[in-house]
C-alpha cells in the first residue's frame, strides 16, 4: 500500500477478502493536494484511487467603508452602503 508514493504500514482485519486498514497523517499545502493511493495485492493485481483537497488557512475579510460607525440618520433616510471583501 502506497500513499502519494510512500509505503505506508498496515494490519490486516482477518477478513478473508485480504482486507487491511490504516490510518495516515499527511502534511498538506495551501491550495488543492492531490492525495494518490495504489494497493497491489500477493497476485499482483493493482487498484489506485485519488482524491484532491482543498486547503484554504486564510479567511476572507470584510470592510464596511460607508457609512461611517455611529452615523446618525433620521428615519426613512436612503444610506447608502460600501463593501469592500477579499479573499
Amino acid at each position: 500500500m502506497t500513499i502519494n508514493g510512500n509505503s505506508i504500514a498496515f494490519t490486516p482485519t482477518g477478513n478473508p477478502d485480504y482486507e487491511v486498514s490504516f490510518s495516515h497523517e499527511l502534511a498538506l499545502s495551501d491550495g488543492i493536494n492531490t492525495i494518490l493511493t495504489l494497493a497491489i495485492d500477493p497476485e499482483g493485481n493493482a487498484s489506485k484511487d485519488k482524491r484532491s483537497v482543498l486547503v484554504d488557512r486564510w479567511m476572507p475579510t470584510v470592510t464596511i467603508t460607508t457609512p461611517p460607525d455611529g452615523q446618525i440618520n433620521p428615519p426613512g433616510t436612503t444610506v447608502p452602503v460600501n463593501v469592500v471583501a477579499s479573499d
